[in-house]
């Protein structure tokens, strides 16, 4: 793999600018190419593209001028379509009929909003009751959801089994992977993938290296085979870390099962039937496969869908799932199949290895919160037992407390 350093860059760039230069200046249609040319062009180009020329985009735009977290909606290319339905848009509900009180979202939207938000809104008995954007939103705006991503593989495997391409998740990955069919790693099972537990390595993000697996993974080309070339580390099932691995071996699976790809899966059972819009994945470049774990960019109300269905037990999800992925698992008990649990007033308060990932200062003032969570804080509540989802977007604060928001929402539905 070429290194990021001057010279590789020079000798690219050296090439490139007076290429798209000419072309620009119509030059290169001045007169037909002599065979000799059109091969010599036809190799600069194949050269880039194996240089793996979107990475090396992002990666210096990314140490010149993009801060963490908020990148515009054009920095990441190429992306993938995830074709919506034209479903109708959420219901909301009227003034007389809200059964969140309007101080009890003011206070919750203060403390959002002073806290680097940029979308606040409660759903409660499948109607939009409260909503508010920051500056520059608006229904149509599209976010990038960062780790909420990671929640979609799991929710495919449960369509699989159900569609019979997957026997269940105690499945073998070796069984679906044909790499790791004769590899020690193939003994990891979806249901240690979906604990976010398959013992891989957890590679440190060294700060300006190119070459650092953490990443390739998320940036690089061929990010499939950057997530096979991860070392066991530790039996599975037995140690857990929120791993960007984990969760595109789980995408690789399903998709190897069905044999699709995995944004028409998706399309297909999750974002066409149950109406959300079109939405995007950042796909590797160079190979066109999908980034599984992270960076969807979507509407916030298609998150609202997804809230919706998991506190109403399913919906188009597959019997039984939303219950399956809910169960605490071996490896963190704050943590289920794709689902984070949350914080009781019966429980101490998780170790380091088994931590939930944003600050929490106290209990969530309903005993069965479920949420899924993303870089910048973004997080989405879901509490089965009070038909709530309360989705809160936007970026990091120093001073971040996990459950403050949905307990304002929680303890004004108990009084």
């Amino acid at each position: 793999m070429p290194r990021g350093d001057g010279a590789y860059l020079g000798g690219i760039l050296m090439r490139l600018v007076p290429a798209v230069l000419v072309v620009l200046s119509g030059a290169a249609f001045a007169a037909p190419l002599t065979p000799a040319e059109r091969d010599a062009k036809r190799a600069w180009v194949e050269e880039v593209r194996n240089q793996d020329f979107f990475y090396w985009e992002r990666y210096f735009d990314r140490l010149e001028k993009i801060p963490e977290f908020q990148e515009p909606p054009y920095w990441y290319r190429p992306s993938e379509l995830v074709e919506g339905g034209a479903g109708a848009p959420l219901p909301v509900a009227a003034a007389a009929e809200r059964t969140v009180p309007d101080a009890a979202f003011k206070a919750a939207a203060d403390y959002a909003f002073s806290h680097n938000s940029t979308y606040l809104a409660v759903l409660r008995d499948g109607r939009v009751e409260h909503v508010k954007y920051g500056d520059g939103k608006h229904p149509g705006s599209m976010y990038a959801v960062h780790s909420f991503t990671k929640f979609l593989p799991p929710l495919l495997v449960g369509f699989a089994i159900a569609d019979g391409k997957i026997p269940s998740i105690d499945t073998r990955i070796g069984d679906l992977v044909k790499e790791w069919a004769a590899d020690p790693r193939g003994a990891i099972t979806l249901r240690h993938l979906l604990a976010n537990a398959g013992g891989l390595e957890n590679p440190p993000q060294t700060a300006g290296d190119p070459d650092n697996k953490l990443l390739r993974l998320a940036e690089g080309s061929n990010v499939n085979a950057v997530a096979l070339s991860y070392a066991a580390t530790s039996p599975p099932g037995t140690k857990f870390q929120f791993s960007n691995a984990d969760s595109q071996l789980l995408g690789l699976a399903v998709e190897r099962a069905t044999g699709r790809r995995f944004a028409d899966y998706l399309s297909e059972k999750l974002w066409r039937p149950m109406g959300a819009a079109t939405a995007t994945l950042n796909l590797d470049g160079k190979y066109g496969d999908a980034r599984a774990f992270c960076c969807m960019r979507s509407l916030a109300s298609d998150w609202l869908r997804i809230g919706r269905l998991v506190v109403d037990g399913g919906g188009i999800l597959p019997p039984g799932w939303v219950a399956e992925m809910s169960k605490p698992s071996v490896a963190n008990p704050f943590f289920g199949h794709g689902l984070w649990r949350g914080l009781r007033a019966d429980q101490t308060r998780p170790p380091p290895e088994a931590r939930l990932l944003f600050n929490t200062s106290k209990p969530y003032s309903a005993d069965d919160v479920l949420f899924i969570q993303g870089g910048g804080y973004v997080t989405l509540w879901m509490v089965p037992s009070l038909k709530l989802v309360v989705l809160r977007l936007g970026e990091m604060h120093k001073d971040w407390d996990a459950p403050v928001i949905p307990n304002i929402i929680i303890d004004a539905l108990k009084r």
